[in-house]
Formats: C-alpha cells, structure tokens, sequence
C-alpha cells in the first residue's frame, strides 16, 4: 500500500455532526476510512500501529518515528553499538558511531598470565590515544602485560607521549604538560611509532615536577627499536655533561639496557646494566623504576638489574627531559619508540582508623573554676588509644597556672598533667606540656577530669577537655 501523505497542519480542530471538536487529523483519517475499506479506524493501539504501518509502509523492527519537514517520517534502524544523535532544527536525526579507539574492542593482546584478585584493567588516554596494560594498581611491567608485586599507587603522570594509535606523518603533540614540549630536527611517526633518524630528538622543558629525588618513580618506554643496538644511544634523558648538569639516562651500551645516575649533578656514583642481550631491529618495552626505595631495570616486564642504594638524584637546571637523545646534540637514537611516561608513585592508601576527638565541657561557660575531683564524669563509647590531650578555657586564669588531669576508673592516664598558663585560653601554649602514661582507653571505661589548680587572680571559666587519638 503507498504511503499516505496528511495535509499540513493536522492538528487544526473541526467540530464533528454532534458539535463536539475533533482534530484535524482525525477528521482526515476518517475520511480515508470511509473512502477506503483497508483502513482501519482509530479504536485500539494495535489499530493506531496498524494506522503507523500504513503512514510508512517500509518501516522495521527498530526504526525511529520523527517529525519531517512536512510529514511523519521514520528513521530506519542502525547498527548495534550506534547512537541516535539530534542534528539541530530543521534537519532529522541520524544513527552515529561514536569514535572509540579500536583497542577497546579487542583484548586479545592483553596478557593475563599470573593476574590475581584485586589487579585491575587500565585504559589511558593520552592526547586522545589510548592503550591497554594490566596491573596491580600501582607500577606495571611493560604495556600489555600483568605483574604482581608490591603495590604502589601511581601519584601523577608528569609526563607521556604514545603515538601507537597516530596515523603515519602525523604531527607530534607538543602540549602534553604544563609545558610545550620543542622538537629537535622532524622526527615523524611511522606505523605508530616515534622514527627518530639519527638528528632528531624530541624536548621538554626542565621543571621541578621532573625531579626524581629520593621519590618513588617508574620511566616506561613502550615499543622500543634500534637498527643498531651495540652502538651506544640515547633513549631518555635529563642530562648534561655541562657543569652540574647530571641527572639521569637510559641508553644503549653493549648490546644491552644501561642507566646512569647522578646525585650531585656532576658525579656517576652508578650505572644499571641490564642482564639481557639485546637484538636489533627487535622490539622491547622498558622500565626503569624506583618501588620502597629498590631501583629496578625491566625487560619487557621481567626485572633484569636491581639496586638498593639510596640515590638522591639531582635535578639538572637547565636541561630538559629528553626523547631520542642525552646531552643535548649528542648520541642521538637511530630507532623508533611507541610511548614514553615518567610518573611518581606514593604509598598505598591507609586502611587504619582515622584521627579523631572526643570533646568533653568540665563546668558551664560563666561560673569561677573551683578546684576538686570528678567535675565531670562520663563513660567511653568505644576503646581508644589517646594521642593526644588538650585543654581549653573560655576566660583565661590570671595569678597562676590551672591544673587539669584525667582519670580512667579513677587512675591518672597523664604523668605531666595539662596545664593552662596564666593570661592564655589553651594548653597547646603551655610552658610544660602534658605527657600520657596511660594511653589505652577501654570501651565504657569511666572517665572523670579533675582541677588540681586554678588561678590565683581569676580562676578561670568555661573549661572543656579534648581526648585525641584514633579507635581500637
């Protein structure tokens, strides 16, 4: 059956045989019933589908009912995974596929040998490019692979680049940090990869979030390759032989990964050599990293050189983090690099009880501070171990110094009581501070505050008392 065409404007009203108004459309529709015995009249919903169907005969399980320019029209379905996206007035809607990076859809390359309960899958993305990596939530070994380990939780990314997902030719990011990062000669990306041809290098700018220190860190190289792998060549640096300029490098030597390190920016207390013979023209993801204070070298997330010395490497003051190079113009890498980060790493979260205080008034804000026992007594919610005591007064004594202490069950938990000086509203100020004897406060413990001393002059008034520490 052709489609039926409304006239426009169908929601006009009309007033029917019994005066009563009808829309417009519906005065349209029944005369196409009363003109044509196929069409069904507007009394259930399947008969008002029936009415859709006949509107657009063509239409499919999944397509879409929109207003067009002048009638009703249908947008046929799309394909799994597309989304409906509004394209402004005055046009129709369409089906987008929305441009996610193709790693998402295939996990095949993800190694998982060896992941255990609590490891997580990351995706970063960085300028847009993304890539996978499985790891225990803190440094991972090369990209794609799992490593189980100490944990340690990754701070910031003060630096990274990955082409992998980049098409050939096109630009390198310049703006992957705070700030821009400067090209040496043109090195260009090649089948997702950084081709460096023997001048090039690429730099960014020196700062203090670039110092290493005595920080826990982890340098990743993603995809590294070299025609040529016994001669001596700069992957990464932040170096120069200029002065006190020294602060560290991952090269080539030998046929193998080496590292030098400098803590007084003109030393080489060390060099980290790794254990593996490298071939040319052969891919290796690197590591060189910091984890509780151990240096460690991976191949291809297998460790191949370890320190334990406790370096403090200096920041170089002029010279910037360096890609395919060290030295500024010299040793220059004659090979390819997929990614490059530099981040720091902290501690694992604390899972311990938070600090917190327990706040106690011994008296009502107006009336003098008199001296005695048990001025106010009250009883423990729940154990808990005092760090801390403090004691504070809404009028200051004056003549001489007031004297609180503390009882659990009637026994003194302070061996130096908490003292307030004269003229001053707070024992944090104190001249002697107090000292805790007895920290271990029992769930439903009997607590009493006692004042031993008032002032001579004015006694004092408004005292409250803090207990500070953490449950247990």
């Amino acid at each position: 059956m052709a489609r039926l065409t409304p006239p426009l404007n169908p929601n006009l009203e009309m007033v029917d045989e019994e005066g009563k108004p009808t829309p417009f459309f519906l005065r349209w529709w029944q005369d196409q019933v009363d003109t044509n015995s196929s069409i069904p009249t507007l009394e259930t919903a399947a008969q008002v589908s029936a009415v859709l169907d006949i509107i657009n005969p063509s239409v499919t399980w999944g397509s879409i009912l929109f207003r067009g320019e002048t009638i009703w029209d249908t947008l046929d379905t799309g394909t799994s995974g597309q989304v409906l996206t509004t394209n402004g007035p005055s046009a129709a809607p369409s089906w987008t596929t929305l441009a996610i990076p193709d790693v998402l859809d295939d996990l095949s390359d993800v190694d998982t040998t060896g992941v255990t309960d609590g490891q997580v899958l990351t995706y970063q993305v960085v300028s847009g490019v993304g890539s996978w990596g499985v790891a225990t939530p803190s440094t991972g070994g090369g990209g794609g692979t799992s490593e189980v380990g100490t944990p340690n939780y990754i701070r910031n990314i003060v630096y990274a680049v990955d082409v992998s997902q980049d098409p050939d030719s096109a630009a390198i990011e310049t703006d992957l940090g705070p700030r821009t990062t400067s090209l040496s000669g043109t090195p260009t990306i090649t089948g997702g990869t950084i081709v460096f041809d023997g001048t090039d290098y690429t730099v960014y700018p020196t700062g203090a979030d670039l110092e290493l220190g005595l920080r826990d860190f982890s340098i990743k190289i993603g995809k590294f390759s070299t025609p040529s792998i016994a001669t001596t060549q700069g992957i990464a640096s932040h170096w120069n032989s200029s002065g006190t300029q020294r602060g560290w490098i991952i090269r080539t030597s030998g046929s193998s990964i080496n590292v030098l390190v400098s803590t007084t920016g003109s030393d080489f207390p060390t060099v980290f050599t790794g254990a593996t013979t490298l071939s040319s023209d052969t891919e290796y993801d690197i590591e060189w990293r910091r984890v509780d204070g151990t240096f460690e070298l991976l191949i291809d997330g297998v460790v191949d050189a370890t320190d334990t010395t406790s370096y403090d490497i200096n920041l170089p003051s002029s010279q910037g983090l360096e890609i395919g190079n060290y030295d500024s113009s010299e040793i220059v890498n004659l090979g390819t690099i997929q990614s490059f980060s530099l981040a720091f790493l902290n501690d694992p979260p604390d899972t311990g009880n938070p600090t917190e205080s327990i706040i106690v008034a011994a008296s009502d804000e107006t009336t003098a501070l008199t001296t005695g026992t048990g001025k106010v007594t009250f009883r423990m919610p729940y154990a808990f171990t005092l760090s801390e005591v403090r004691a504070s007064v809404t009028t200051a004594p004056t003549g001489a110094v007031l004297t609180v202490d503390i009882n659990e069950g009637g026994v003194s938990v302070l061996s130096t009581k908490l003292t307030i000086d004269a003229t001053e509203n707070t024992s944090t100020t104190a001249a002697t501070a107090a000292v805790i004897s007895d920290a271990s406060l029992a769930d439903d413990a009997e607590i009493t505050i006692d004042i031993d001393t008032i002032g001579s002059t004015e006694a004092g008034r408004g005292l409250k008392v803090t207990l500070i520490g953490t449950q247990t």
